[in-house]
This record gives structure tokens, C-alpha cells and sequence, in this order.
């Protein structure tokens, strides 16, 4: 995303300038589905078992519980608008802010006695009417230089 930035207009230019390079950034939409399959903004439980898992021929183990679909009956019909509305507001962000991950100062803060990192992400998933950051992903925001 770093290498269309500065091909962006300002944010307040004309509409229509540059609205094509947001069809060039795959790897952003993936990471953007990845995210909402990862932590999901409803509780999307559906179908599956707990316990329940299918395998692959690679040996890939895969919970049946919480899948999310992206096609077929369950689809969003707003789901283009919605990814449209997400991609403009990500590369918004991304040109003017920073955002790291500041877990090592919320842990200093607060010591935890349970599980800190699973699957060896600390932001992992919990479960709390949808899926959510473990500690509502403290970080620090920055203004780009």
C-alpha cells in the first residue's frame, strides 16, 4: 500500500482522481477479509461443532465452529459498498497514521495470570458478542512525519 500513497489526492481533492488505484491493492483486501474472518464485527457463529474439525490432504486441521462465508446464502448484500467503505478508510489512515501494538506497557500494567499469546499471536481472538483483540488491542497512534 506504501507505493500508492503518494499516487493518492489529498484527502478533500475532486472525487474520482485516483479512485481506480483502489482496485490495486489485493493483498490489502486480503488482509482486510483475514481480519474480519480473524474478528468478525457480529457473532457469526455458524453451523459446525465444537470439537469438530476437518482435515486436509496436507494434514491441515480446520474447526467447523465460526466459519466464515464469504459467498453463497449467508453473503452480505452491502458486502461490496462495505469493503469499498473499509479499503477508502484503511488507505485514509494508513497515509496519515502509525499504529503499533503496545501490549509490552498494557502487560507491564497489568499482569495476567492466563494465557498471553495462543497460536503465538498476543492479539488473539476472544469471544465477547463478536470477536474481539484479547484487551481491546492496546496501541499507540502516531501522526506520520
Amino acid at each position: 500500500m506504501d507505493h500508492l500513497l503518494p499516487l493518492l489526492p489529498a484527502a478533500g481533492a475532486p472525487g474520482g482522481a485516483g479512485q481506480h488505484l483502489l482496485n490495486r491493492l489485493p493483498y490489502t483486501v486480503a488482509a482486510i477479509k483475514e481480519a474480519l474472518c480473524m474478528f468478525p464485527p457480529a457473532l457469526v457463529m455458524r453451523g459446525g461443532l465444537p470439537g469438530v474439525s476437518l482435515v486436509d490432504a496436507h494434514g491441515n486441521c480446520h474447526s467447523t465452529a465460526g466459519t466464515n462465508i464469504w459467498h453463497g446464502p449467508c453473503n452480505c448484500l452491502g458486502q461490496t459498498l462495505a469493503l469499498l467503505d473499509v479499503k477508502i478508510t484503511l488507505v485514509l489512515a494508513a497515509r496519515e497514521f502509525d499504529v503499533r501494538h503496545a501490549y509490552d506497557e498494557w502487560d507491564a500494567l497489568h499482569p495476567a495470570a492466563g494465557v498471553e499469546h495462543v497460536n503465538g499471536e498476543r492479539a488473539y481472538q476472544t469471544m465477547a458478542g463478536g470477536g474481539h483483540p484479547v484487551d481491546g488491542y492496546p496501541c499507540r497512534v502516531s501522526v506520520r512525519a
